[in-house]
């Protein structure tokens, strides 16, 4: 019975720490760099009308302040494996996953979980 126990109690834990995200593909403009931060970007539509696509790691925008300027750019591996850096002003789309995570999804989850448990645990106890 508690081999029963340890291994519902760790199912739940982990559905309850893991909770519940949604992944949703995006596109953005180049002016929007404070979405563009959170975006794991896929492909990068230059101002030239050229794309690069990133490998499965993604690109990621990176921001630096130096003095009197503002270095804005996307950092990745691109699918032949080279380390491309593009600057924000060279970038007119990017296109990417959006990662969101469902507080309300994750209760629910948590409840339904929670009442799981506690119905094998009354049939274990019923079945001795």
């Amino acid at each position: 019975m508690r081999k029963y126990l340890t291994t519902v109690l760790g199912i739940v834990l982990m559905m309850t720490i893991h909770g519940c995200r949604t992944v949703s593909p995006i596109v953005l403009e180049n002016n929007d760099c404070s979405r563009i931060a959170s975006v794991k970007i896929e492909v990068v539509q230059l101002q030239n009308g050229d794309k690069i696509y990133f490998n499965s790691d993604g690109g990621k925008y990176y921001e630096r302040r130096t003095k009197d300027t503002l270095e804005q750019v996307i950092i990745g591996v691109d699918k032949e494996n080279t380390v491309v850096k593009i600057p924000v002003s060279d970038v007119l789309r990017v296109g990417g996953i959006e990662e969101q995570s469902s507080s309300g999804r994750t209760a629910v989850l948590t409840v339904l979980s929670v009442l799981l448990t506690e119905y094998v645990l009354l049939a274990l106890l019923i079945s001795h």
